[in-house]
This record gives structure tokens, sequence and C-alpha cells, in this order.
């Protein structure tokens, strides 16, 4: 079956500055996928490679088996068939809820228009603000906007450049729900750019981990969570120590590691990984904590120096300096190759 999105190859400079080396990416039909790195890795320039609208050396970017972007030619992005949602929404202001979203297909008749549009509106939890101006909405409402005018020329691929970098936490985590619920109901292949792992984890089905103009890996943000393939991925993705336990002075008992591989000494440790335990016999002292609200993360000091984080109750205080008793289970923990 071929992918429905596929990126071979793809190599991208500015003058003799390399942005993007050798990306490969695909996703299938529906599948929502996810461009995550730091700031400056990549991963806006392939999104605007993706989008036509930046030029690429080698490799080619194909959408349905069409190449849109090859080393010979760029197809403009109007003729994509792509939809855009930017950060700041990108919404016209002296248009209403209802002009905005029909902008794209304002070649259409005007009864057919005025259906879509309707139905867009009530999809996106809008009815009633219809005639609202942009200024009169909510940063959440705006961004419905910006998802109807997107979804409402029925594109083959979805593109969100870091689309809720501008609202709060809680208004995040209830748009990231609705977004993704939105696009899998309408069966809309879609990219999202971000930063934020935690955003990523929430919406994405597939990850794409961008670094310095390279894809590191790629795969269900549980695979990548669970099990890197990578040290970069290990140390990027959620909170954790790689800890070497080659010479046994860690104060870890070795033994809590399933068929302990002599090869591979290098564990990532996670907090999961590390419980407070009365009783166990395995006393480390506590170097730092951090109150999180639903719990505190305490660093402890391994018998060699090395640290490792574990979760503990946020209404039980824990002092710094103090040690405490804990117990590990490394069964599931990832090998790390040196």
């Amino acid at each position: 079956m071929n992918p429905h999105l596929e990126i071979n190859s793809l190599y991208c400079s500015y003058g003799e500055t390399e942005i993007l080396s050798n990306v490969d990416l695909s996703l299938e039909k529906g599948e929502i996928g996810c461009l995550l790195g730091a700031s400056g890795s990549g991963k806006t320039t392939l999104l605007r490679a993706i989008a036509g609208f930046e030029n690429i050396n080698t490799g080619f970017v194909a959408l349905n088996g069409n190449q849109l972007s090859n080393s010979n030619k760029t197809l403009a992005p109007e003729k994509r068939k792509i939809g855009m949602i930017f950060q700041d929404f990108a919404l016209f202001p002296h248009l209403s809820v209802e002009q905005n979203i029909e902008f794209g297909i304002r070649d259409l008749d005007r009864d057919i228009r005025l259906k879509l549009s309707e139905k867009m509106i009530s999809l996106v939890g809008l009815s009633g603000l219809e005639n609202a101006m942009p200024y009169q909405l909510s940063g959440g409402q705006q961004q419905r906007v910006a998802i109807a005018r997107a979804l409402v020329v029925e594109p083959d691929l979805m593109l969100l450049d870091e689309p809720f970098s501008n609202v709060d936490t809680r208004l995040k985590n209830q748009l990231v729900t609705e977004i993704r619920s939105l696009l899998l109901e309408k069966n809309v292949t879609a990219i999202l750019v971000t930063h934020d792992q935690q955003e990523a984890f929430s919406f994405a089905d597939k990850l794409f981990l961008i670094h310095e103009g390279r894809c590191i890996e790629s795969g269900s943000p549980s695979d990548l969570y669970r099990n890197p393939k990578t040290r970069f991925t290990a140390q990027f993705l959620g909170e954790g120590r790689i800890v070497d336990l080659a010479q046994e002075k860690t104060g870890i008992p070795f033994q809590s590691i399933d068929n302990p591989d002599s090869e591979k000494t290098l564990v990532l440790i996670r907090p999961e990984h590390v419980s407070f335990s009365s009783g166990s016999g395995l006393k480390f002292p506590v170097i730092s904590k951090q109150f999180k609200g639903d719990h505190t993360l305490i660093e402890i000091q391994l018998k060699d120096g090395q640290s490792v984080l574990c979760m503990h109750n946020s209404n039980e205080d824990v002092e710094v300096g103090k040690a405490i008793e804990v117990s590990f289970n490394l069964e599931f923990a990832p090998r790390i190759n040196k």
C-alpha cells in the first residue's frame, strides 16, 4: 500500500548552509503525524517544504502518489490542496466567522457555500456566532474558526504550525482533544509542528523527532518513549537519567534488570521505574525536588554519584539531604547503546 504522504531523501539548504538533510517521512491516509524538535531543529522548514513555500535541492515530496516538489519543480502552494493552520490563527479581522470560513470556497455557488459553512460551524461548536467578528471571540473560538476554514475546502493534507502555543494550558488540552477528534472524523491526514512533548504525545499517531535538520527517529509516541533506539531520543523525550550499571557501584541491584546484557549496561531509568519503598534497605540521599502539583519529582543520588528521578505523593514532604528508601523495577527500562 502506497503512503498518502511521502517524503524521500529530502535535502534543503540556504546557500551553503544545510537546513534539512536526507529526511524520510511517510503517513497513511487519515494518520496524524508530528514533527517534534527544539527551536531551530528544522521542523518548520520541513513543514514549509511540504506546503510548497520552500524549494528543495534533492529528494521529493509526494501526496497521493503525485510529486509536488523535487529538484526540478515546486508546485505552487495553492495548487496542492493542503490546508494550513498557523500559530496566530491568521483570521481576516474585517470578515465575520461565516465569511472567514467561506473564504477558501468563495468561488462556489452561494447556496453551496452557505450549506458547507453552516455544517462546519456546527461541527466546531460555534453555532450562533456566524456573524461575530474575530475580535469578539475568545482564543479558543478563534482557533475553531481557523480549523473550520481549513477543513471546509476538504484538504488532502492538513498542516498545523504550533497552533496551540498562544493559548493557556487548560484550553490547549481541550483544543488538542477537539481538533484531533475532528481530523479523525473527517479522515484527514495531518502534520503538527511543536516543541511541546505532551502536546505531541496527545495529538499524534506517529512522531518524527527532528534534530539539526535530520529525522533522528520515528514511530508511535509510546514506542519512542518506551523503546528509544538512540541516546538522543532517550534524553530528549520525557524525564529520566541514563545510568551506567557496568561497575555495579551504583547501589542498584544488577538483578533488578531482567536478563542483564553485559554489552548494554547503559539503562534509561525513568521516574516510574523507581518507587518509594520502606523496608527495601536501599537508601539514597535526596539531592533536589520539584513540586509538580499532583506529585513531587525527587532526584536521588546513587552510590557512585550518578542520579535518578522518582515521583512522590505531593501531600508528603521530603527533605533535601535526607536519605530515603526506594526499590527499582527495571524490567522494562530501555537499554541504550554506548
